[in-house]
């Protein structure tokens, strides 16, 4: 059954799927979904994004990089936005780049001149984070620190605003 439904995952991309890494499906199309919730961050945000067609395609990739990397979409909605407010040329203090701001050892192999390919490589490192550490709480965890733990009341705190931000935009927060 868990097979049938990745490939149907691969395959229905665009028709039905809301949260393809976490098996839950709607009769909604993933996109719109994604699109949605990036009009509802967009709102006061400093990158209003105002071309409708740059927002589509950022929510197609977004789905896109969420598939193939079994993380739920709406997770990497959450940490664009908190990362970069939804800005591909973002730069971050420390050499981080891009939309959700990937740095150092964790860019290797990323293309970061590309949307897709700055959406595709934080994907990447919130699903080896999930692996490593075992709950999404610990995947951003690892993704802002490298470890499962959080080793200080500032990483607890950058943890829970992206968990909040997740969870209010699944609709349970």
């Amino acid at each position: 059954m868990t097979l049938i439904l990745r490939v149907a995952c691969a395959v229905l991309i665009g028709l039905m799927i809301v949260e393809c890494g976490n098996k839950s499906f709607a009769n909604v199309d993933g996109v719109q979904i994604v699109d949605g919730a990036i009009l509802s961050l967009v709102d006061g945000t400093r990158n209003p994004m105002v071309d409708d067609t740059k927002r589509k395609s950022m929510a197609a990739d977004i789905v896109a990089a969420g598939v193939k990397h079994d993380v739920p979409i709406l997770l990497i909605t959450a940490i664009i936005y908190k990362e970069s407010s939804f800005k591909t040329d973002a730069k971050g203090s420390l050499g981080e780049v891009g939309l959700m701001q990937v740095h150092g050892v964790a860019r290797r192999g990323c293309d970061t001149n590309s949307q897709y390919g700055q959406i595709d490589c934080g994907a990447s490192w919130l699903a080896v984070g999930k692996a490593k550490c075992g709950t999404v709480r610990g995947a951003i965890t690892a993704y802002a620190t490298g470890r499962c733990k959080p080793g200080s009341v500032r990483v607890v705190r950058i943890v829970n605003a992206r968990v909040r931000l997740w969870k209010k935009l699944r609709g349970d927060g």
